[in-house]
């Protein structure tokens, strides 16, 4: 279904009765948007993909031991997902990596959103046609996270616990370059890790995870939206 550079995207195409690819109103661009949310369409294959991405979107055969899914369950998934080209594989000193395919997740992302252009026109044209003044809303201290990167959301949350880099990197265990890294959008972090930062910082975990994942889809989405 999906070329392995992600250009390909509608190479194979299976055809359903009344499926009429020359239907204007049905773009190829459609069609591949509609089989790529058919593929992930299962919790254990979003997982799969999840787990991947939070251990820095390569892992080895044995890592995925750890997905909470019977092994051969997990196991015929990944071979599906390989199938597809959503998950890539490369051998590096003979042992086989798991990886995701990026290029295929950004080309999606961008025909995800070509579905909201036009609400976004309706708006333009809302802003044309109301003439009663539009009071702004002062946005919510959630809001504001989720507008923010998630490097710069936890080095605001540590100076509000009043730690340095130093501080936080004694207290965790963790090397301070790598916290760095962390806060300036140059480094992955596991699930493992954000646990540790919620319990140090005192943040409730789910808010921290939603801003982590928040902040990778909107750097997918602004890749994809450089690449049109």
């Amino acid at each position: 279904m999906f070329g392995s550079d992600g250009r390909n995207a509608v190479k194979s195409i299976v055809l359903k009765p009344g499926m009429n690819l020359n239907n204007p109103y049905t773009s190829p661009a459609d069609v591949a948007l509609s089989n790529f949310v058919k593929a992930l369409a299962l919790p254990v294959r979003i997982g799969i993909v999840r787990f991947i991405l939070e251990n820095g979107n390569a892992v080895k055969r044995e890592q995925l031991s750890a997905i909470p899914y019977n092994r051969l369950t997990v196991n015929q998934h990944i071979n599906e997902l390989k199938h597809l080209d959503i998950i890539k594989t490369q051998v590096r000193n003979k042992e086989t990596v798991y990886s995701i395919n990026d290029t295929v997740f950004i080309k999606m992302s961008g025909h995800f959103l070509a579905l909201f252009e036009p609400i976004r026109h309706l708006n333009e044209q809302a802003d044309t046609l109301l003439s009663k003044p539009r009071i702004k809303k002062k946005p919510t201290r959630k809001a504001a996270s989720q507008s923010t990167t998630f490097g710069a959301y936890l080095r605001e949350k540590r100076k509000a616990a009043g730690f340095s880099q130093a501080e936080l990197s004694e207290r965790l265990k963790m090397d301070r370059a790598w916290i760095s890294k962390v806060e300036t959008d140059k480094h992955a972090v596991r699930a493992e890790k954000l646990a540790l930062f919620a319990e140090a910082l005192d943040i409730p975990l789910s808010d921290l995870k939603q801003v982590y994942y928040q902040s990778k889809i909107d750097s997918l989405t602004k890749e994809g939206l450089e690449l049109k």
